[in-house]
Parts: C-alpha cells; sequence; structure tokens
C-alpha cells in the first residue's frame, strides 16, 4: 500500500485489476492454472499507484491453502533501476553497433559518461600478457583531458581487474595511486573497472 500510494485500508477495497496494468483479467486465468500445479511463479508487470504512475514490478506468486480456502501468496520488488540499466545497455549498445575502430571506443565512453551520469570514462588495451602496460584508446569527456601516452599498470586500479574480472572503488582512489596520469589530471575519487 506504501508503495503505491494507498492506504492500508484503500488497499483492502481495491481488486487486482484496479492496480495491475500489465495483465488483462483473461491472463489472469490462465496464471491461476499455472499456480494451482504447485509451483511458484514469477512474473514482470507494472503496478499502478494511487496518482496513476506505472511502476515496473517483480512478482513471486504461490497458492497456499489455509484449510480448505486456497490463497495466492505474493511478493512484490520495485525493479525501476533494473529496467533504467537495461535501458542504458540497451541505448549504449544502440549507439555503438555501427561504429567500429577508435571511433567505436570514443563513441562507448562518451556514451557511457552520458547515460550512467559518470564524470569520466576510459578505455585502453593491455599490451603485453600478463598485462604491464596500458595504451590508451579513448578517454571521454573529450577536450584538455586527451589520453596521455603508455602507461605502466601498476598505477593504475586497473592493475587489480584482471584477476577478479572487475573493480569498484568507491572513494580515495587518487590517493590509492597516486601515479596515475588520469586521475591526479582530473581529480578522480571513484572507479569502477570492468
Amino acid at each position: 500500500a506504501r508503495s503505491l500510494g494507498y492506504t492500508r485500508e484503500e488497499m483492502q477495497r481495491l481488486r487486482v485489476f484496479d492496480i495491475e496494468a500489465a495483465h488483462a483479467p483473461e491472463s489472469w486465468r490462465n496464471l491461476l492454472q499455472r499456480l494451482a500445479s504447485g509451483r511458484p511463479l514469477n512474473l514482470e508487470t507494472l503496478h499502478k499507484t494511487r496518482a496513476g504512475a506505472l511502476i515496473p514490478k517483480d512478482l513471486t506468486l504461490s497458492l497456499v491453502r489455509m484449510g480448505e480456502v486456497p490463497i495466492i501468496f505474493g511478493t512484490g520488488r520495485d525493479i525501476r533501476e533494473r529496467k533504467r540499466h537495461e535501458a542504458a545497455l540497451r541505448s549504449l549498445l544502440d549507439e555503438t553497433a555501427a561504429v567500429t575502430g577508435q571511433e567505436f571506443f570514443q563513441t562507448l565512453t562518451s556514451r557511457l559518461v552520458s547515460v550512467l551520469e559518470m564524470p569520466a570514462a576510459f578505455a585502453g588495451e593491455y599490451l603485453d600478457n600478463p598485462p604491464g602496460t596500458v595504451r590508451p584508446l579513448a578517454l571521454a569527456p573529450e577536450g584538455d583531458t586527451s589520453p596521455p601516452r603508455d602507461f605502466p599498470l601498476s598505477l593504475s586500479p586497473g592493475s587489480e581487474i584482471p584477476r577478479d574480472g572487475y573493480l569498484l572503488i568507491a572513494e580515495g582512489v587518487h590517493e590509492r595511486y597516486p601515479g596515475n596520469p588520469y586521475l591526479a589530471r582530473m581529480d578522480i575519487e571513484g572507479y569502477l573497472g570492468v
């Protein structure tokens, strides 16, 4: 009730179809038949708030019995943030699908900055195996922050990426890697590397 803007009393007077915006009554008949098999049911849906906005939800429904009375027990999770990330990824893929070479990396970093609302994005390649040197490919935003020449991976948070596949440092990254040419020049405090 709280998440949709209703009082408890208002919510108790509503039917499923008053808040359910993605599934028609006919499809609920089908869902109920599937629930009768005894297995929980997972589905994505949209719930209408009291103000009329639509919230994407991930629902898990189970059919339980209270004596002779069958009851549908459900839990719902707000997935707006996940949907936002999915849309950002789709946008990123759409924007980079038609470009290749150096233009791909510049488009990728520019879109990352825009879509994920980050102050900067960097793309580089490892020049040796095991990784020891990084060659800059692109940096966004462009301008006076153009990528410097090749630099030792040991000066960068990227030195921790090959072991784990990714690295997230929420704050204090500049102090942790004081010799990195990007972090010092751009006053970067947090880092996400993949």
